[in-house]
């Protein structure tokens, strides 16, 4: 049974009630500051939001610096207090509206990581984890790791040198130990095949026998790198591996790379598809680095360039880095010469199928409208005025 499900019919109207009194406020922007939470907080921390009824639907996770943004469907049921529901792990929540069916949800994480999304029946689960304690930190993230077939384990039995070896974990996922014969070590975690073997060795073979087990070859789990890097293909994943680990191994990002990493990653067995995306400039500056997992794509996408043409006065394409908007973009090729007709500045799609747009320069440069976005593969085209 679900969380959502669990909680009983009163609270689940209470949400849905708050829920309906976000949803005024949705025209344009409805920023909702949580207020500090009082005493300490967990180390975990998990928001819960209700999908509607009957909807499977892909995720587009945007991770950037100190915060995280979700692409969810109208109709959605979110907690009335962020904040007390992450454990004080979430500073503030802002839900707004993107048009047709879609809506944004946009978190600021006060102290902690996002750690990705568990589905339940009704909707999902956002995860986030104290800094401190994150599944970045390398000896207790390698304590958790879950091992599986053809993973290479040292297994060592302090004092006893002929019973210490390696062994690997075979297809049955069983491992051949010392004195104790095939023990079952997929699905443990190195630590807790260090306590199962040193239970074995001392039931019948050893007085207070001490056994370590360290992960000598990671070949269970691994993750796709396509795009660029240096050489793409299949990456074995380390405990807890990271974003920065897996673009490491696949020899670092190119030349050509674009502005944003994707890490797609399937839900559930044939269900949807979430997708995280990464700015490079916080991935490079390390203000976001977050967990790959077994079964992860990530693609480095390639640059992507805006074109413009027409009466500006250095005609070209221009580079597109995050933040690229009309005005700069016409700034960066020269600015519009005197023939230039500013009323009717157009923007095309790079897809035929999505609507051109029209802007008067004019009309943004005196901050009466706001100054668009520019996408890759854009083209602008600034016609010449007709006296």
């Amino acid at each position: 049974m679900s969380a959502f499900s669990s909680v009983g019919t009163s609270r689940r109207l209470v949400v849905l009630a708050a829920f309906a009194l976000l949803a005024a406020a949705w025209g344009t922007s409805a920023a909702r500051e949580v207020p500090p939470q009082r005493g300490g907080s967990p180390d975990v921390g998990e928001v819960r939001v209700g999908l509607p009824e009957g909807r499977t639907v892909p995720l587009t996770v945007t991770i950037g610096e100190g915060g995280v943004q979700l692409d969810l469907p109208r109709g959605s049921a979110f907690p009335i207090d962020f904040q007390e529901t992450s454990g004080g792990l979430i500073r503030s929540a802002e839900i707004r509206d993107a048009g047709g069916d879609r809506l944004v949800l946009d978190l600021q994480i006060a102290a902690g990581l996002f750690e990705g999304i568990v589905h339940e029946e009704d909707g999902i689960v956002l995860k986030f984890r104290r800094r401190a304690t994150s599944m970045l930190d390398g000896e207790d993230a390698a304590s958790r790791y879950s091992l599986g077939p053809e993973d290479k384990v040292l297994l060592t039995v302090t004092g006893f040198p002929d019973l210490s070896r390696q062994v690997v974990v075979g297809a049955n996922g069983t491992i051949a130990a010392p004195l104790v014969g095939e023990v079952k070590a997929e699905g443990l975690s190195p630590r807790d095949l260090a306590v199962k073997l040193t239970e074995l060795l001392a039931r019948d073979y050893l007085v207070d026998p001490q056994v370590d087990v360290e992960v000598v070859e990671y070949r269970s789990k691994w993750v796709m790198v396509t795009g660029e890097v240096r050489v793409p293909g299949r990456v074995p994943l380390r405990a807890a591996s990271t974003l920065k680990d897996v673009v490491v191994d696949a020899g670092g990002l190119t030349s050509d790379a674009g502005i944003a990493i994707t890490i797609s990653r399937r839900a559930v067995e044939g269900g949807s598809t979430e997708s995280v995306v990464v700015p490079r400039d916080a991935f490079e500056h390390g203000e976001v680095n977050p967990e790959v997992r077994s079964g992860d794509i990530v693609n480095v996408a390639r640059k992507a360039y805006v074109y413009v043409h027409g009466e500006v006065r250095a005609p070209g394409r221009v580079l597109l880095e995050p933040g690229l908007t009309l005005l700069k973009a016409l700034a960066i090729v020269g600015g519009l010469t005197e023939w230039a007709n500013k009323k009717e500045v157009q923007v095309l799609p790079e897809k035929p199928e999505a609507p051109a747009a029209e802007y008067d320069v004019r009309d943004i440069e005196r901050r009466k409208i706001d100054d668009p976005p520019l996408h890759g593969g854009d083209t602008v085209v600034v016609r010449r005025r007709i006296l």
